[in-house]
């Protein structure tokens, strides 16, 4: 009976996270360690890797043993690469490069903001799949955290899913007066920059390399309010 009630009561919690939330996902990423200092950031792949549904029970769990083997091997003994790349030349430069390995060649650039109340720019080629124009990420206002962009004429909106918490954010797709989420972060770690969090995407909604982006940004603007907080 104990058993029964912890699962009802994790049931439970999975239920409040969920709503308002991403509720289906058909591509999931690692982003590896983060910091405004780094030169690169590496994004990971993991969708063949997920054998659970998208937060189920054991969800947290498994995730923690795909993050034991990031970077490392697949199952079948091939190396996991990264599935993009995001890098600078410089130490003291906020324009990155953005490329998918093993390619080296750039797939698009991101102008980061200095501040966390300015805007960020990226930018993609003509023939981009990506994205047919520049796409401007921006706080929707002073004292908020939240940020948007437009794409294609199509509004988004990135939330934090929790008032005090910076762990948890979604992206959402609005149309109209609805507001769809498309894209979820989790960290499973008590800093975001630490890396390692999960970016949960439903591709059939959104480019999974402008969420990859998007969420980029936005755990740099976590970094970034940290330091300005100190100051």
């Amino acid at each position: 009976m104990g058993f029964m009630r912890r699962s009802g009561k994790n049931e439970e919690k999975r239920s409040e996270e969920q709503e308002g939330g991403l509720r289906e996902a058909t591509q999931y990423f690692i982003i590896d360690k983060h910091s405004t200092w780094r030169k690169e950031i590496k994004i990971f792949d993991i969708t063949s890797l997920i054998e659970l549904p998208y937060l189920s029970e054991a969800w947290d769990d498994h995730i923690r043993t795909i993050q034991s083997r990031i970077p490392g091997k697949s199952k079948d003994g091939t190396e996991i690469l990264p599935s993009l790349e995001i890098s600078r030349a410089r130490f003291f430069t906020s324009m990155m490069t953005i490329s998918q390995p093993p390619d080296t060649s750039p797939i698009g650039t991101w102008k980061g903001s200095i501040f966390s109340t300015q805007k960020s720019v990226f930018e993609f080629p003509a023939d981009s799949p990506h994205s047919s124009h520049p796409i401007v990420m921006k706080p929707m206002g002073l004292w908020t955290a939240s940020e948007e962009f437009v794409k294609e004429s199509v509004r988004h909106i990135g939330k934090f899913d929790k008032r005090l918490s910076s762990r948890y954010f979604t992206l959402f797709k609005q149309i109209g007066s609805q507001e769809i989420p498309v894209a979820q972060y989790r960290s499973t770690k008590l800093s975001v920059w630490i890396g390692g969090g999960v970016l949960a995407i439903d591709d059939k909604e959104i480019d999974p390399v402008v969420a990859v982006l998007w969420c980029a940004n936005m755990l740099r603007k976590v970094e970034q309010r940290g330091a300005e907080s100190a100051v």
